[in-house]
């Protein structure tokens, strides 16, 4: 199995042991992609197609995961219900942040269902009319 990842995220993987430490985690070093995302780049598993959309601001290289025919996006630490990611660790962006979801998440249908890395699911739509961090 490939290990993918953004090449703008590789110095927070080379230090990975520094973060798991901050959050009381064991962890070792972290393997070196074997491929970088890009932009707009789109894998296909079956008939499944993943297209990644560069939502920095999270991370300097963070991506969402959208499946267009499935209506839903992975929004990892970028948009959480009525939310949105931190960026008080390495390398966060407030203002890149609210950049890309306006500019990359909020461009996309009302109705995309959304899978954040913590919480509840929710939809473009819902964010655009009750997130207070997007108002």
């Amino acid at each position: 199995c490939k290990f993918y990842a953004p090449e703008l995220d590789v110095p927070l993987l080379d230090k990975l042991i520094d973060q798991a430490k901050m959050f009381g985690f064991p962890a070792d070093k972290s393997p070196h992609p074997d491929e970088f995302i890009i932009e707009d780049l789109i894998l296909k598993i079956g008939n499944t197609e993943m297209e990644f959309l560069f939502t920095p601001g999270h991370t300097p290289g963070e991506y969402c995961i959208f499946f267009r025919n499935e209506k839903t996006c992975i929004s990892g630490d970028v948009l959480f219900l009525e939310g949105i990611g931190r960026t008080d660790l390495w390398g966060g962006d407030y203002d890149t942040l609210l950049k890309s979801i306006e500019e990359k998440l909020f461009a996309l249908p009302d109705d995309i269902v959304v899978y954040p890395g913590h919480g509840d699911k929710t939809t473009i739509g819902h964010e655009k009319l009750n997130n207070p961090f997007l108002k």
